[in-house]
């Protein structure tokens, strides 16, 4: 079954969505989502079944509020003897509603934030708080700067894959661009 939901879903907003159980449900059968994050995130959604054996799921504004990150989702099949059987599995980015974080909202990915750290310590210019941040339970001004320029270089690589994913950035693949001379009398870039 194929998730019925946005790859990103926003926190603090009401969620719902429909499905259409193949072959259709039994009478006396459930369906219920399941989505837990990281530390105590947790959200069950039981399915309401309607006249035309389609299955809607909702959770209010309430419910998916302090859901922000990375949550797995699970979707099960309940019997009429609470048996489970999982039917669908996978992953949804929960981003932060900026309208409840106030001034302390900081909309960065944990890949930049850190990366942006990193190189402020590089740079000799990161502040008191840059400084305390950790990787792998090591401050980040304790780590030599050959392993900064190494942890640089795989967080810029995961950052870069993050904006690609979002379509905020092109792929670049394996492409090499080169430019020589004038373009429709103008020095431009050959493709």
């Amino acid at each position: 079954m194929r998730q019925p939901f946005e790859q990103q879903l926003v926190a603090g907003d009401a969620w719902n969505w429909r499905v259409i159980p193949e072959p259709p449900l039994a009478s006396d059968a459930t369906l219920k989502y399941f989505l837990r994050g990281r530390t105590a995130q947790k959200l069950d959604m039981p399915g309401t079944v309607g006249a035309d054996g389609s299955v809607t799921f909702a959770a209010t504004s309430a419910d998916t509020l302090g859901l922000v990150g990375e949550l797995t989702w699970s979707l099960c099949l309940f019997d009429a003897s609470n048996n489970r059987t999982e039917l669908a599995r996978g992953t949804v980015t929960v981003i932060a509603d900026i309208q409840s974080a106030g001034d302390s909202f900081d909309g960065r990915t944990w890949n930049k934030r850190m990366l942006d750290a990193i190189t402020a310590v590089l740079e000799g210019r990161a502040t008191r708080v840059e400084k305390l941040y950790q990787i792998a339970g090591r401050h980040i001004e304790l780590i030599p700067a050959s392993e900064l320029l190494q942890l640089k270089g795989d967080l810029q690589s995961a950052y870069d894959r993050e904006l690609v994913a979002s379509g905020q950035k092109r792929s670049g693949g394996n492409q090499i661009k080169v430019g020589f001379g004038r373009r429709n009398g103008r020095m431009g870039e050959w493709h």
